[in-house]
């Protein structure tokens, strides 16, 4: 009895294909042909197979989208209105006086910790890096608030955060207008919120005064 063996360092786990042949004389020559040639595909398919599961994964890494000076701009300082709201209104919801003041500071500091969070979700996207706010910098701004005499306090924070409203506003206006789809409607959705904390913030100073 004969065979055909493939060499064992062609196929791994030692899988050999033998193609036994009987030898008399009824053997069809064209039949071993065959089976030869179904021995030697299968080898060779193998063989292709492990070169191309040895080739090196590749992948492409997402490129960030280039984004316009003017729109890095409005990042980095919306970033910094925002943080300092927070810082501020943290010590108002503490000290104010009136206990409006301070259930309207205490909306301020969720509501912009809320807004600064997804301005730092939506910079990640765009590969935008937010300026690292000083910690030393907001503890200053707030010792400078907590020293504040009680009887003047409602009215300055107001007074301060009607103006850092006003500003943010100014900022996000121009934002909507960013060619950047994604900014645009961060802006847009914020904006509104900003006007409605500076027409809250009025109403509110008014009825201390």
């Amino acid at each position: 009895m004969s065979g055909i063996h493939l060499p064992d360092d062609t196929l791994p786990k030692r899988v050999i294909l033998r193609v036994t042949m009987k030898t008399h004389i009824h053997s069809s020559p064209i039949r071993i042909a065959a089976l030869s040639v179904l021995t030697l595909t299968a080898a060779a398919s193998y063989t292709a197979a492990q070169t191309s599961s040895d080739a090196p994964y590749t992948t492409t890494e997402p490129r960030y989208i280039e984004i316009k000076d003017s729109d890095r701009t409005f990042f980095e300082k919306a970033s910094r209105l925002g943080a300092d709201e927070v810082a501020l209104s943290e010590v108002a919801a503490d000290r104010a006086i009136h206990d409006s003041v301070r259930s309207f500071a205490a909306q301020m500091v969720s509501t912009h910790k809320k807004a600064n969070a997804d301005l730092a979700t939506l910079a990640a996207r765009k590969g935008v890096a937010l300026p690292v706010h000083d910690e030393n910098d907001t503890r200053k701004l707030q010792k400078e608030w907590s020293e504040k005499k009680a009887k003047d306090f409602d009215e300055d924070y107001l007074e301060k955060l009607i103006d850092a409203h006003e500003d943010a506003i100014d900022l996000f206006e121009k934002a909507v207008k960013s060619k950047d789809a994604d900014i645009a409607s961060f802006a847009g959705q914020h904006m509104a919120t900003f006007r409605q904390h500076l027409i809250e913030a009025k109403a509110l100073k008014d009825r201390i005064d």
